[in-house]
């Protein structure tokens, strides 16, 4: 069996050559042509619930792109000195060209016992950036 495979490439392997050739050739043609989408909500079922979650998501944030950011502080950053940096730091990321959402892990307004969202007194700072 292996003779009769061995003899045929042996006579035709200027043919093969050829025709491997041929084909390599349109394949790089073809690897030009490709295109991916990278888009993942083409993915998702059009009516599942992540999808909606995905939809919020870009309303809110106006891309897919996003980018976490952790500082490492040398004061607690649950203090009023902690939390002023906190604040400070949003307001210098916020000011980078590009950036359109800066979100920090405690809330700029905590809601009030009567129901209401107060501003803290802290939260009245100076605008200051260094």
């Amino acid at each position: 069996m292996f003779e009769k495979y061995t003899s045929f490439v042996f006579k035709n392997r200027k043919r093969i050559f050829a025709l491997v050739l041929v084909i390599n050739i349109l394949a790089l043609f073809g690897l030009f042509r490709l295109h991916f989408t990278t888009e993942f909500s083409i993915l998702m079922p059009q009516k599942s619930h992540q999808k909606e979650i995905y939809d919020r998501m870009n309303t809110i944030f106006k891309s897919g792109e996003q980018l976490a950011v952790m500082v490492k502080m040398n004061t607690d950053p649950l203090s009023r000195e902690g939390l002023n940096k906190v604040f400070e730091i949003k307001e210098r990321l916020s000011s980078i060209e590009g950036v359109k959402t800066v979100i920090t892990p405690v809330p700029e307004k905590f809601p009030s016992a009567s129901g209401s969202w107060k501003q803290k007194a802290w939260q009245k700072r100076s605008t200051k950036i260094f």
